[in-house]
């Protein structure tokens, strides 16, 4: 018990502190409903990581972590189950921490969560789509019928229920597909959310927006 507590008084110690901008909290809001995740050593701080199949994509969101000086590992490189995939990590800071326990619970070893004061906006719209979206074409007597489909697997159905409320607050009619527990939203408003949420930014998800 005693060497427990001097190691925590030594996290408390060691861990950095480097302020992040409203924007860069947006970002990293957007990225946790999709692929991101936080990984803490110990209650007081916490590093971001991310996977991607796409090299350049996670190049895009480090690049988001360096401009505030948040330090990033390389990109790591994995062959398995026939497919490339890639991923990242930030250093541990106190900040990462404190949101952390917000998502995951006082000691960081929780389910990830969704924190009660969440709220969309077209930067975290963009972000979830681009990690956990989809582009769904339906082919009907040579015409093409378009949906957006979020995935929201790793999330409990009233956590659903609640993104689905969040998104009729900013105008989407988002349904729950309880089969698949993910969330829908109709043909009719996918050239209005591909508005809200801005044009793709990087290549390599571009298909994502290829309405015609």
């Amino acid at each position: 018990e005693h060497r427990k507590k001097m190691s925590l008084a030594h996290a408390k110690r060691e861990e950095k502190n480097i302020p992040m901008s409203k924007e860069l909290k947006e970002i990293l809001v957007g990225h946790l409903l999709g692929d991101g995740s936080l990984r803490g050593k110990s209650i007081y701080q916490a590093r971001y990581y991310h996977h991607s199949k796409y090299s350049e994509y996670l190049d895009w969101i480090k690049n988001e972590f360096e401009k505030e000086g948040i330090k990033t590992t390389k990109t790591y490189h994995r062959y398995i189950f026939n497919a490339h995939t890639y991923n990242f990590n930030t250093i541990s800071t106190k900040q990462l921490g404190e949101i952390a326990r917000k998502w995951y619970g006082a000691t960081l070893k929780g389910k990830k969560r969704l924190p009660k004061e969440l709220q969309l906006n077209p930067e975290i719209l963009l972000r979830w789509y681009l990690d956990d979206g989809s582009l769904k074409i339906v082919k009907v007597k040579k015409k093409k019928y378009y949906s957006i489909i979020l995935y929201t697997d790793g999330f409990t159905k009233k956590e659903v229920e609640f993104l689905i409320k969040e998104l009729k607050k900013i105008g989407f009619s988002g349904k729950h597909q309880k089969s698949r527990n993910i969330i829908y939203i109709p043909s009719g408003e996918v050239s209005l959310f591909l508005k809200y949420i801005g044009k793709c930014p990087t290549d390599c998800y571009s298909y994502k927006w290829n309405i015609c």
